[in-house]
C-alpha cells in the first residue's frame, strides 16, 4: 500500500503530466494553423 504522502505525490506528478500534455497540444494545434496561414 501506498502511504498518503506517496499517494499525494503520485497523483501531483499525473496531474503536472496532463497540464503539460494538454498545453503541448494546445501549441501544437495553434502552430499547425499558423504553418498552415504561412505555407497556404
Amino acid at each position: 500500500m501506498f502511504s498518503n504522502e506517496q499517494r499525494m505525490a503520485l497523483v501531483r506528478h499525473i496531474e503536472h503530466d496532463h497540464v503539460k500534455n494538454m498545453a503541448f497540444k494546445i501549441y501544437a494545434t495553434h502552430f499547425h494553423r499558423l504553418l498552415k496561414i504561412e505555407y497556404a
